[in-house]
């Protein structure tokens, strides 16, 4: 037996859910940023497309950052209800990530260890 799926936030409530996982990326974008940025300082050798790939770093935590404020901005629309239960499926569907898609739709994350291993490929 299945356990039926949650049923979905309303609207406003999911974007800002989708808002603060967003924030959540920018701070990871962040971090990474300042980690490449030690390494090619540290690097023996200059390499000339690393200023710039930190510049592409820092673009896409900087859209993340205004994409996140813009959900955030939405979520405090007021949204008609939606026609059925299962408004947000299509959406919610799409996800791969089930740590994501349980946020999303204010469920528990599981705390499974071993489901946030790495495999490097």
């Amino acid at each position: 037996m299945h356990p039926s799926p949650p049923v979905p936030a309303p609207p406003g409530l999911l974007l800002i859910r989708l808002s603060e996982e967003m924030a959540v990326c920018v701070q990871l974008l962040t971090v990474i940023e300042l980690e490449v940025a030690d390494l090619i300082k540290a690097a023996p050798l200059r390499n000339r497309p690393a200023p710039e790939a930190l510049q592409k770093i820092d673009l896409l935590s900087q859209t993340l950052g205004d994409l996140s404020a813009c959900l955030a901005g939405l979520g405090k629309v007021t949204f008609p209800a939606p026609g059925s239960a299962d408004w947000a499926a299509p959406a919610l569907g799409a996800i791969r990530l089930d740590d994501l898609r349980c946020r999303l739709t204010g469920q528990a994350v599981r705390q499974d260890p071993a489901q946030h291993e790495v495999e490097f490929f």
